[in-house]
């Protein structure tokens, strides 16, 4: 008997794009899977569109929030809590898997018994279209126990890619503090990273969507949640590690501004020549 594996999808509005995340895993070409979608207020068509499949394929599942918790943390451990498989992999609701994806992953898993949590690069996709570029690079990638190389990274995996073992004992969640929207995946590989094995594919197994909907925001935005990722760190590394993730914080925050401030250079489109010239 194949193992079940449990997908946790966290959604809201997600009308636009939740029948093709669905349809690549109908697609899949592991089949013994339920997928637990987990509603947060949605205001759209989203939960008609997803009840619709559910008519056609029992192994998709809904679970509606009561109020909308403001990002995906508490979704996502609402699916961990209600799921059933021996494995669990993360799919947002605008994101699309390559079809032998739960298949390699669970394969890898039954040959390397001491790997815990499982990840690849990403194919990125924008206006329908995937962009020929993979992310992150494979020098980036780190296999075995990683936590240093992780901690002092942007973080390198993305969670749509990830499937871990379902081990109760581990109590695994997502930080569910506001400050950490976008980052709180990041936080919890972290929190992995420091006592398991994390093991890749490198085969781009997921299409991420680029869209204005990304909860990850704007540079200002970004910056501001991994400087709570960071106070939430400062304490439980050693200060030698500390000072240095202090240091590639700020050098990449000063070249994000750099590289921000030239963007808008080059978009400004100078003076109107024909006005000061009297032509208009």
């Amino acid at each position: 008997m194949k193992p079940l594996v449990s997908i946790v999808t966290p959604m809201f509005n997600a009308e636009r794009y939740i029948t093709e995340t669905i349809e690549s895993v109908l697609s899949q070409t592991y089949d013994n899977w339920e997928m637990l979608i987990v509603d947060n207020c949605s205001a759209d068509n989203s939960r008609k569109i997803v009840k619709e499949h559910i008519k056609r394929d029992d192994r998709i599942k809904l679970i509606e929030l009561e109020f909308n918790s403001g990002g995906p943390a508490r979704p996502r451990n609402i699916g961990l809590q209600n799921a059933r498989g021996a494995y669990i992999a993360f799919l947002d609701a605008d994101d699309i898997w390559h079809q032998a994806k739960l298949e390699k992953q669970v394969d890898f898993f039954i040959q390397n018994k001491d790997f815990y949590l499982l990840y690849s690069p990403i194919y990125l996709m924008k206006d329908g279209t995937v962009i020929d570029r993979i992310k992150p690079e494979r020098r980036k990638m780190k296999s075995g126990y990683i936590f240093e190389s992780l901690f002092l990274s942007d973080n390198f995996i993305a969670c749509s890619t990830v499937m871990v073992r379902n081990e109760k004992e581990l109590e695994i969640y997502f930080d569910e503090d506001r400050q950490l929207i976008a980052v709180e995946d990041f936080d919890l590989w972290l929190r992995i990273a420091r006592h398991k094995k994390i093991g890749f594919i490198y085969e781009p197994l997921l299409a991420y969507r680029i869209h204005e909907g990304n909860a990850s925001g704007g540079n200002r935005s970004c910056m501001l949640r991994h400087w709570a990722l960071i106070r939430k760190w400062k304490g439980q590394v050693n200060t030698g590690m500390m000072v240095r993730k202090y240091i590639i914080f700020f050098i990449y925050t000063f070249l994000t501004a750099v590289k921000s401030g030239i963007m808008k250079i080059m978009r400004y489109p100078g003076p109107d020549n024909k006005k000061e010239q009297g032509l208009i």
